[in-house]
């Protein structure tokens, strides 16, 4: 029973406990909420309202000047509404606990009410056509909208038969190949100090035009024939439309046609990529071809797609200038993108000039030829300007300058075979394998000139009838003072050019070499059995060939090693034969090569260029 009267004592203490220290609590808890009011601070307007809010219930309050100012809807709540009763400053204030907030209200005087100007009309006429556009309208036609009143503010939008023209949306609209049959008219919708919104009546419905011709036009607007690269062309599209009165009037229709450009060696039949435009700037690859542009109707527009006359581009315009120095003077050399020589240079102006510095140049009186010969001095430099003056063609002012040096080139060098094995270090026909070589390169002075030093070489192939070298057109076969025929130079001419370095620079000597054969490749074959050496031609016997040693011991032949029975195969350790053929001075055939290893054994290998010049 003692125990049971504890318990209820210790519950009854701890429920006083709660009671008393509750209050306490509460209060903590509500003090630690801190007081926000939102906005802070506010510009209204009389008789215009603003409402604050808190995070909590507040007392709202202001003083006595304030409420003269404002007015406020209630006196505690979470928010309160503020109106406005006349200009001045107000502070309005939110009160909870301890915690307060103040609020700052401006309140400006109401603004006077703008009136605004209406817009009463709208009338459309035409900026390129003296013609009423109640009369005719046609494609091309540049339609403007006058407001009224003249200074309004509007926005625009025309209209074809009344449906809104996608990006119609500016004061002028010219009118497109899709108007073609519809009456165009103008919306305009009042902005800023103006209101209202108006429509235009219709112009008469856009008449139906035919395409008819397409020129081109070069920088000076007039019909084109030729151009050079760089040039800009333009399309122009002509047409006609019927009048009110049934007669046929003429109507410029560039803007009404879509445009292809074409490029062709004789017609220009190939479509230039990209090239849709009105205009076309004639590009490098234009050069020595012609030009078409083919303009096609738009939906809206009559006819047919026109081509326009062809348009020559002059390749006069990728011309080279350089000058040639030599023991005649200096000569202005022009050449076209092909790399092909102006001999005639007709339509050209000249004008030489000097320099002691390469830097100033001073023109020389009278030197208005292609060709320099006069008051020449070793190491001045010499300017010559070259201007293309020809009718149609329009070639801008070249300039080429050249340091003279009194040194030149002889015209001497020649190619000759050095495959002297053979002994036949000159013949008519030369063949795969064989080593031609530049030789006999000399200066006026009668001096021998080093290559690498004084001069380069440069090898070509060309076709066995060409006779006179183009190097942009040719094979280039290499750059080294000797080349070793190879099969693809078979029934073909090679040529070799020789160009002066140091003080020979600007000088050029272009030397023909023989044609080659075109059984240079004749499979001959050199057998060896271990007893005798036997020459074939496929399955016959060649008995007049000559067997030639490449390297052998001194000795080990006497005379001339003909097709023999037996061989020797000590004396011939090491050594290395091939078989050529002979026909009178023109070798026609080689064959493999077979080396004596002086064991038994002879190893066969193919001929090599290397090969030739080592049996030397």
């Amino acid at each position: 029973m003692v125990k049971s009267s504890k318990k209820v004592l210790a519950v009854l203490l701890a429920v006083a406990c709660l009671i008393t220290f509750m209050p306490a609590m509460a209060s903590q808890s509500f003090a630690a909420k801190k007081l926000t009011v939102k906005p802070a601070k506010k510009t209204i307007y009389v008789k215009k309202s603003v409402t604050l809010k808190a995070n909590q219930k507040v007392k709202w309050s202001a003083s006595k000047a304030s409420l003269k100012v404002v007015k406020l809807t209630s006196k505690k709540a979470k928010s309160v509404k503020v109106t406005g009763k006349k200009a001045g400053k107000a502070v309005v204030t939110a009160k909870v606990g301890k915690q307060t907030k103040k609020v700052t209200i401006t309140v400006k005087k109401a603004k006077a009410a703008v009136k605004k100007t209406a817009v009463t009309a709208v009338a459309v006429t035409a900026d390129n056509s003296k013609v009423a556009v109640n009369k005719v309208v046609t494609i091309g036609e540049v339609l403007r909208a006058n407001v009224t009143p003249e200074d309004a503010t509007v926005t625009y939008q025309w209209l074809a038969d009344g449906t809104p023209i996608e990006g119609a949306t500016k004061a002028s609209f010219t009118v497109g190949a899709a108007q073609t049959g519809k009456a165009i008219s103008v919306k305009v919708t009042g902005t800023g100090n103006f209101d209202k919104e108006v429509t235009s009546e219709a112009t008469a419905k856009v008449a139906a035009s035919k395409l008819t011709s397409v020129t081109v036009k070069g920088s000076d607007n007039k019909p084109a024939t030729t151009a050079v690269v760089g040039d800009t062309l333009t399309a122009e599209a002509a047409g006609t439309y019927v009048d009110n009165n049934g007669a046929s009037q003429d109507i410029d229709l560039s803007n009404a046609v879509t445009y292809q450009w074409f490029r062709g060696a004789v017609a220009a039949d190939k479509a230039i990529a990209g090239a849709t435009s009105k205009t076309y700037k004639v590009a490098d690859a234009d050069a020595g071809y012609n030009l078409i542009v083919v303009a096609t109707p738009q939906n809206g527009v009559n006819g047919y797609a026109v081509n326009s006359s062809a348009v020559a581009v002059s390749d006069t315009a990728n011309a080279t200038l350089s000058i040639k120095a030599d023991n005649a003077g200096l000569h202005a050399v022009v050449k076209d993108k092909k790399g092909v020589e102006d001999t005639t240079l007709t339509g050209y102006e000249f004008q030489w000039a000097k320099s002691t510095d390469g830097k100033a140049y001073t023109a020389v009186s009278g030197a208005t030829n292609s060709v320099f010969n006069t008051d020449l001095t070793a190491d001045n430099y010499y300017q010559v300007t070259v201007t293309k003056t020809a009718t149609g063609v329009v070639f801008a002012s070249k300039v080429a300058t050249i340091q003279y040096t009194g040194k030149f080139l002889k015209d001497c060098a020649t190619v000759r075979n050095n495959t002297s094995a053979l002994a036949i270090p000159t013949r008519s026909t030369n063949i795969t394998g064989d080593v031609l070589e530049v030789t006999e390169v000399k200066n006026t002075a009668n001096k021998d000139l080093t290559y690498g030093t004084d001069y380069t070489v440069s090898w070509y192939r060309t076709a066995s009838t060409t006779t006179t070298l183009n190097p942009v057109t040719a094979v280039a076969l290499g750059t080294s003072q000797t080349y070793a025929l190879a099969s693809s130079d078979a029934n073909a001419k090679v040529w070799a050019v020789v160009t002066g370095a140091g003080a020979y620079a600007g000088q050029t000597q272009t030397v023909e070499a023989v044609s080659t054969n075109a059984t240079a490749n004749t499979a001959l074959t050199l057998t060896y059995d271990g007893e005798k050496l036997t020459v074939k031609d496929g399955d016959n016997v060649v008995t007049d060939a000559t067997i030639v040693v490449i390297t052998a011991p001194s000795g080990a032949f006497d005379g001339t090693l003909k097709r023999v029975k037996t061989v020797n195969e000590a004396a011939l350790q090491g050594t290395s034969l091939y078989v050529v053929t002979k026909k009178d001075s023109a070798v026609t055939a080689r064959s493999n090569k077979i080396t004596f290893d002086g064991a038994g054994h002879a190893t066969t290998s193919p001929l090599t260029a290397a090969d030739i010049q080592t049996a030397e």
